[in-house]
């Protein structure tokens, strides 16, 4: 478990592995009907709140945002799929969590840069560590690239695990947005709707 902390709002974020041969994974059909998001939120939402996550327990907006009902009102979830992995992310603050392969194609830097109308995305030599950034920011606000672009100041194209700011420009809110530790072929990062940087957790 490691942790950075600026305040005392906390992020727990996870990964695990999307393998049949895994046994967790293999009770996902009896226990969760089947559901990705319910079987990997379940696990997290057990190690820190100690609740059972029902079916009952777990919404999902138009755009795919989860969100939970019930006793876990209060928290915030988000969700990833990519290279075998699942990453979830649980907060008391609104969040969002991506996860991509490191063999995602270069060059959508140029399509961003295009649907914004401006250069949001500066050229770089890691493209996916720019990708996971701009769609955790999306993840956080429930939108698409498509209808949100033009909604984000800039991304930042650094690679290191510092917080850093994004002006969401609808509203002139701040988020945050760092790198976070990945499995071996990911990158990943988490982005959070907080007036200063967040205090996180990794289990």
């Amino acid at each position: 478990m490691s942790c950075t902390s600026c305040t005392k709002i906390a992020i727990w974020y996870s990964f695990f592995p999307l393998s049949f041969h895994h046994e967790d994974f293999y009770k996902l059909s009896i226990q969760h009907n089947g559901s990705l998001a319910l079987w990997a939120l379940s696990k997290l939402v057990r190690q820190v709140t100690g609740i059972e996550l029902q079916e009952r327990d777990l919404g999902k907006l138009a755009s795919g945002k989860p969100y939970f009902i019930g006793s876990l009102a209060d928290f915030y979830p988000s969700i990833s799929y990519a290279n075998g992995w699942c990453a979830v992310a649980l907060s008391k603050i609104n969040i969002g969590i991506d996860l991509e392969s490191n063999s995602r194609l270069s060059g959508w830097e140029y399509k961003v840069n295009y649907l914004a109308g401006r250069t949001l995305i500066e050229k770089s030599n890691t493209p996916v560590a720019a990708w996971v950034k701009l769609e955790a920011i999306i993840k956080l606000v429930g939108g698409s690239i498509s209808s949100n672009i033009t909604d984000i100041e800039s991304i930042p194209t650094t690679t290191d695990s510092n917080w850093r700011p994004i002006h969401w420009l609808p509203t002139g809110d701040r988020f945050w947005v760092r790198h976070i530790s990945a499995p071996h072929g990911c990158w990943a990062a988490l982005a959070a709707h907080a007036p200063t940087a967040v205090f996180n957790i990794t289990i």
